[in-house]
């Protein structure tokens, strides 16, 4: 596929950008805060993908549905009112978009089990340490994980560190019992899996916000 990637610098970007080349995809353009986006360029690809801030992915999405080309955003941030523009303009330009907080394929799963169990939980609990570059304190693993839930129920904490980490423990309780759920990802080589699995999966229209 010849794909435009923008964000291709960052942290996550860049283990994607070396990921997907690897696999023998194309880029013919890459961008990011300094080197900005060449809208000629648009026309000529399959995909974009971005991983970059909210405001730059909104602009690559406008661009994204005015030339009908399907778009992966793993950026994180955005509130309920832009993922229902999202699908809305998505449907209207007859594409498909992946709007994803974590791309490893065991969050769709996690996200389902957490929602089950907090049915007969009275609170759920939610503590989840980065990086201290992360730019959102609160993660956006960390609000897809309990995003079923009632809102009522659910407690934050959100740790940034000065080393590697993605660490999410979530703690379902009740007057009977405490069940605790502990993710830990070692290396972000699996998200860029779940990039390359989302490339695979392209051919829907409408909006997807995991990749399972």
């Amino acid at each position: 596929m010849k794909l435009i990637l923008q964000g291709y610098t960052g942290k996550m970007g860049s283990v994607v950008y070396e990921y997907l080349l690897s696999q023998n995809e194309e880029f013919i353009g890459l961008f990011d805060e300094k080197n900005h986006l060449d809208e000629n360029l648009i026309p000529l690809c399959d995909a974009l993908i971005d991983f970059s801030t909210i405001e730059s992915a909104k602009k690559l999405f406008n661009l994204a549905v005015k030339y009908h080309k399907p778009i992966i955003i793993g950026t994180t941030g955005f509130n309920e009112l832009d993922i229902k523009n999202f699908e809305k303009k998505a449907i209207e330009s007859n594409i498909g978009v992946y709007v994803v907080a974590n791309f490893l394929e065991s969050m769709s799963i996690l996200e389902e089990t957490i929602s089950k169990l907090a049915i007969n939980s009275d609170q759920v609990y939610v503590s989840e340490t980065h990086h201290n570059s992360k730019k959102d304190l609160l993660s956006g693993t960390a609000k897809m994980l309990v995003k079923n839930v009632n809102p009522h129920k659910c407690h934050f904490i959100a740790k940034r560190v000065n080393y590697f980490t993605y660490e999410h423990d979530i703690q379902l309780i009740n007057e009977f019992e405490s069940i605790e759920i502990v993710h830990k990802c070692y290396n972000k080589l699996g998200y860029a899996k779940g990039v390359k699995k989302a490339l695979e999966n392209l051919n829907f229209v409408g909006l997807r916000q995991s990749i399972s």
